[in-house]
């Protein structure tokens, strides 16, 4: 099980080949990781009805650091974002075949969550080591 743990690698292709190396074959790897689509871009305000912008650049990895408030709590998310191919690459490097890809929406969710039926938030797969 990787849980928003890929995003955060700087060398996706060696976090994978341990991955790979540790599992068994037959077995599966469940993934989920912010969708490459929504981390490489961004509502253009808070407001109801913005537009999704897509950033410069889309098929460049690169180093983020953002912060986020909420209810006077402030948290800052540290990683990289991975254009789709770089995993689909990244997977079929090490022999990982996906069996699974979706791209849930939420429910039962604040309504804060609401402009997510729009555009993908999360992106989740089952890889098959053969």
């Amino acid at each position: 099980m990787s849980y928003n743990v890929l995003q955060n690698v700087d060398d996706l292709a060696r976090a994978l080949r341990e991955i790979q190396r540790v599992l068994r074959p037959g077995g599966s790897l469940c993934v989920c990781i912010v969708h490459p689509f929504t981390d490489l871009g961004g509502f253009e305000h808070d407001g109801e009805g913005a537009r999704f912008l897509v950033r410069d650049r889309y098929y460049e990895a690169r180093r983020i650091e953002e912060t986020e408030e909420r209810d006077g709590i402030s948290m800052t998310f540290r990683g990289w974002t991975y254009p789709l191919d770089d995993y689909l690459r990244a997977f079929e490097s090490v022999g990982l075949r996906i069996e699974v890809m979706r791209e849930p929406r939420p429910t039962q969710h604040p309504a804060r969550y609401d402009r997510w039926h729009e555009v993908p938030l999360f992106l989740a797969l089952r890889l098959v080591k053969p």
